[in-house]
């Protein structure tokens, strides 16, 4: 098993993710640099996959990926957490929160469109949580406890939350 990537949709991996945060973090220690970091799962994945099956499910994650993909700059890492969750790291030309919040309006859009799966046609949302990472440098456990608690108050309240930190 390659441990760089998802096997499934061929995303980074979640320690390719801490790796590239803490890269991040250091690099902003040098040059301050802000970046965004990006939460997103799927709110309604666990029904798609009771009703249509696990193969319906992972066809789902993969096209997510693959739209996500489509969404983001070179420099910036997309990866799969496990299961629907997945990761965004957003690392040049986030400059302000509000070049963060376009860049993760854009993504949430293509995502929360119709999927056709062979004439199959399901709708999914998905719950977000954005952190804009500026001063001063806080460390990656912080920034993961800080979107963990975001993403989770986005569920209850089905909305994106954007927080600088």
């Amino acid at each position: 098993m390659n441990e760089l990537v998802d096997p499934l949709t061929g995303l980074a991996s979640p320690s390719i993710l801490r790796e590239r945060l803490n890269w991040l973090l250091s690099r902003r220690a040098e040059d301050q640099r802000p970046f965004g970091l990006l939460l997103l799962d799927i709110s309604n994945f666990a029904r798609i996959n009771s009703a249509y099956g696990v193969s319906v499910g992972d066809s789902i994650l993969v096209i997510a990926a693959d739209r996500m993909r489509t969404c983001v700059r070179p420099s910036d890492v997309v990866g799969r957490l496990g299961n629907d969750d997945f990761q965004i790291l957003f690392s040049d030309g986030m400059n302000s929160d509000a070049d963060l919040k376009a860049s993760v309006d854009r993504v949430v859009a293509a995502l929360n469109v119709e999927y056709d799966l062979a004439g199959l046609k399901i709708e999914i949302q998905v719950d977000a949580t954005a952190l804009f990472v500026g001063v001063p440098y806080p460390e990656s456990e912080q920034i993961y406890r800080r979107a963990d608690v975001n993403l989770a108050a986005a569920k209850r309240e089905s909305r994106m939350v954007l927080e600088p930190f």
